[in-house]
């Protein structure tokens, strides 16, 4: 049987953000949620999604600035239509 401390070890040899949250969730699921250990781990999931997302959003400013630094290159109208263009689309 596997211990639940064998999974956080599991865990911290590198698994990926993603990978790390299923895992926690899978132990905690079968916890009762008043267990000081449960609401440690919850914690931990939370802050683990909260990286996550602010991952995911410094990736899109990133792509933005890309798009915008190569509308800009191609000049002022360019910029402004390319600007249109993705507004009308997204």
């Amino acid at each position: 049987m596997i211990r639940q401390a064998d999974l956080l070890a599991f865990c911290r040899a590198g698994l990926d953000t993603e990978s790390i949250i299923a895992v926690l969730s899978a132990i905690t699921s079968r916890m009762n949620a008043n267990d000081p250990a449960c609401i440690a781990l919850d914690k931990c999931n939370d802050t683990l999604m909260d990286l996550q997302e602010q991952a995911r959003e410094s990736e899109l400013w990133a792509a933005d600035d890309v798009a915008c630094k190569r509308a800009q290159s191609l000049g002022p109208a360019s910029a402004i239509h390319s600007f249109i263009q993705q507004g009308a689309t997204a």
